[in-house]
């Protein structure tokens, strides 16, 4: 069984205030307004910091090799797991 015939008619939902439609050879066509995904920055604005990134404020460094070291069962494999999955929630 189709879709369209599990659910009834096909609902017509408003387009989004950014789409715009057309007909072209019979068909409906969208057309979303341009919109900048990235600013344009002319280069003799753009600053570079001489200061380190860090992954994890003042514990993890972008571009190096971490190493974490110490006794066994004092929570290196916890936070070698909860580090990471902070970063990736935010």
């Amino acid at each position: 069984m189709s879709e369209r015939a599990f659910n009834g008619a096909a609902l017509e939902w408003p387009a989004p205030a950014n789409e715009h439609r057309q007909q072209i050879g019979g068909r409906n066509v969208k057309e979303r307004a341009a919109v900048a995904r990235f600013p344009l920055v002319a280069f003799d604005q753009i600053r570079l910091s001489t200061s380190p990134r860090y992954r994890v404020s003042k514990l993890l460094p972008i571009h190096v090799l971490t190493v974490m070291w110490g006794p066994p069962k004092c929570g290196k494999s916890f936070l070698a797991f909860d580090m990471p999955m902070h970063v990736a929630v935010g």
